[in-house]
Order: structure tokens, then sequence, then C-alpha cells
């Protein structure tokens, strides 16, 4: 449905149709102008006769004047420093003599460690009876359980775990007339696995520890750098600091 108004000023628009208009965009703000400055007429009179000349208004237009730009800041000045200045840093001096005598405290104790452990390693094995292998040893066939190669077991000595055990086993078969037996061999080879087992448990202790005193040591050494080089880092900021405040 289309709405017919009346316009009220005596003059009908009955019947005539008023359309909605689209919406006008913003406009432009307008330039500031001084208020219109006037020039008045001039005359001139002389030679029995006047002249005259009509008077003017001028209009100026204003232009706001651009904003100035801002001022980009001054880069600050960084004095140059001494890059060995940080060694003269008294707190660096006393950290680093610090961690350098933890270092070397550390490293004694581990040397003492590995020195004591090989030493009650080498007791554990002269008491069960075992010795290294001699130079150009080679395995003898004849002895059962045992390869000269790599060592071998003292089963005459009755001061080790293997002479005690064989000479046992040996003086109660006798006992029994059973040395040539199978029961016999089967007795001496039980006890060789036995004393070859207890060997590889001491041997496979070793590597473990040993393993575990290196792992410790290299996590160690790796703090103790870190810390070092953290010392250094603030000497130096402490050394620039000194620098800034002094410029």
């Amino acid at each position: 449905m289309v709405a017919r108004v009346d316009s009220g000023t005596g003059v009908s628009t009955r019947g005539t149709v008023i359309r909605p208009t689209s919406p006008k965009k913003a406009a432009p703000a307008a330039p500031v102008y001084h208020a219109p400055a006037y020039t008045p007429p001039s005359s001139s009179g002389g030679g029995g006769g006047n002249s005259s000349s009509v008077g003017s208004f001028t209009t100026t237009r204003v232009v706001p004047a651009a904003a100035p730009a801002a001022a980009v800041p001054a880069a600050p000045v960084i004095p140059k420093v001494d890059p060995n200045a940080y060694k003269s840093d008294a707190s660096y001096i006393a950290q680093l003599a610090a961690l350098n005598a933890a270092r070397q405290n550390y490293e004694t104790d581990d040397t003492n460690k590995i020195s004591q452990y090989n030493t009650q390693y080498a007791d554990a094995l002269k008491n069960l009876g075992w010795s290294g292998a001699a130079k150009g040893a080679v395995d003898d066939p004849t002895t059962a359980g045992i390869d000269e190669s790599k060592g071998s077991w003292n089963l005459n000595d009755l001061n080790t775990a293997s002479g005690r055990g064989y000479t046992n086993q040996k003086n109660d078969y006798a006992a029994r007339g059973l040395l040539q037996s199978s029961l016999y061999s089967q007795a001496i080879d039980n006890l060789m696995r036995s004393l070859n087992d207890q060997n590889t448990s001491l041997t496979n202790s070793k590597t473990s520890y040993l393993g575990g005193l290196s792992t410790d040591k290299a996590q160690f050494e790796a703090q103790n750098t870190y810390q070092q080089e953290q010392a250094k880092q603030d000497a130096m900021q402490r050394v620039l600091a000194g620098l800034l405040g002094s410029s």
C-alpha cells in the first residue's frame, strides 16, 4: 500500500505519490573560511573630472596545516666493552674459584671410588679363586669347564672358594670310590658352572657400578660448565651496567 499525504499548504497533494528516498552519503567536512575582507572603492580627482572604482570583497580559504611528524627517538649510545673485562669482576673471580674447587673435589672423589672398587673387585676374584689369563695362554681341553685363554680357577689353593670346593668334591667321591664315575664328572661341572656364574656376576656388577660413576661425572661436569658460563654472563652484565651508569 502506498501512502498519500497532504502537504497542508493549501495546495492539494492528494493523489500525489511520495516515494521513499534512498539514504544520502555523508558529505565531506567543509573547509574553513575567514570572514570576507572588504576593499573600499578608490577615487581620484584632477583635470576637472572625478573617477572612482567599485569596492570588492575577497574571500580567503584556509586549509588546516598537516600535523607535524612524530620525532624519532635517538638510538641509545652503548659504550664499547672489553670482551675480557668480566675476568676482573670480583664476584666472578670468587664464583669461578668455588666452581673449579668443586670440580677438583669431585674428580678426586670419583678417582678414589674407582680405585677402591677395583681393589675390592680384585680381592673378590682372588677369594673366589679366579686368576686372569696369562700372556699367551690357550685353552686346555683336559680341564673341563675351564678356558685358560680367558683365565683359570685355582683349584689347589684351599684359601679360595674354588680350591675348597674342588678339594671337597674330590675327597668326597674318592672316599666312595667314585672318582671315575659320571657322578663325579657331573659334580665338578656343577662346581665350575657355579664359580663361572659368580665370576660373571662380579664382572656385571663392576660394569654397572663404573658406568653409573661415569654417568654421574658427566652430569656433574655439564652442570658445572653451565654454572661457570652463567657466572661469566652475570659478570659481563655487571660490567656493562657500570659503564652505562658512569656515562
